[in-house]
């Protein structure tokens, strides 16, 4: 049994598996007696952990359709080293906050900035955040708080001004304020985190980590209940695609 048993759909004129295909054999919320609780660890993929827990790697796509993992490139948990490389590749840039009062210009119309003699390009901005991100890491000597850099539109002038707070790496700039698990409003905390106070802030770091993390606790079907599963599935399969079949030859 696995994926390539579930029904067909047709996909770029290709039939393939339909693997967002569910059915609900098993009250996962109301049955927590039914399931094993289980940890991923760096080494863990989802054939190792099949055959700890069932001594068969086949029965991977039951674990990754329990835990609505449909990708496991992308789904399962990366390993740290993995996670460290994400990391690099995708926040590759360095943000500037500025103060609310020095904020007379549109975000949208700055293209770039110039500090001294170089000039830096946009990769994104945030008006809730007063940050500008550049699409490059740079270093404190090249901008930082107490020189003034000039932001343009295009090649006019829009300001010169100091940023108030410089992050040199993306993986630690500002995500969102969280206090015990909730969101907090951006606008009543910015001018704090632009002085330094660091109450509620999750950096983008945090914010990978923790969604890194919620991936490694698995809900796993205790083996005792897996034949029993695995044949119910079977047969539910089998009347879809008889149904599938019925309606085919109406």
């Amino acid at each position: 049994m696995g994926f390539i048993n579930y029904p067909k759909i047709t996909y770029n004129n290709v039939d393939v598996s339909n693997i967002l295909f569910n059915i609900n054999i098993i009250d996962k919320e109301n049955t927590p007696e039914l399931f094993l609780q289980y940890y991923v660890k760096d080494e863990d993929t989802p054939e190792s952990v099949s055959y700890k827990i069932y001594e068969d790697p086949t029965y991977s796509w039951l674990i990754l359709s329990l835990n609505n993992m449909y990708n496991k490139e992308y789904d399962w948990p990366m390993s740290s080293n993995k996670f460290e490389t994400f990391l690099e590749n995708k926040y590759t840039h360095t943000s500037l906050y500025f103060s609310e009062l020095n904020i007379d210009f549109s975000f949208g119309d700055i293209t770039k900035i110039k500090s001294g003699t170089i000039n830096y390009y946009i990769k994104s901005y945030d008006r809730t955040l007063n940050v500008i991100n550049l699409t490059e890491l740079v270093s404190s000597t090249a901008i930082n708080t107490t020189n003034n850099i000039i932001l343009y539109s295009g090649d006019t002038i829009i300001k010169t001004l100091k940023p108030k707070r410089v992050v040199y790496e993306g993986k630690q700039s500002l995500h969102h304020f969280e206090n015990k698990g909730k969101y907090v409003n951006a606008r009543s905390r910015i001018n704090n985190y632009l002085n330094g106070n660091e109450d509620y802030v999750v950096t983008n770091f945090d914010y990978e980590y923790s969604l890194n993390e919620s991936k490694r606790y698995l809900k796993i079907l205790d083996p005792r209940l897996l034949q029993r599963y695995d044949s119910e599935f079977k047969k539910i399969l089998k009347q879809v695609e008889n149904n599938k079949e019925r309606i085919e030859n109406e």
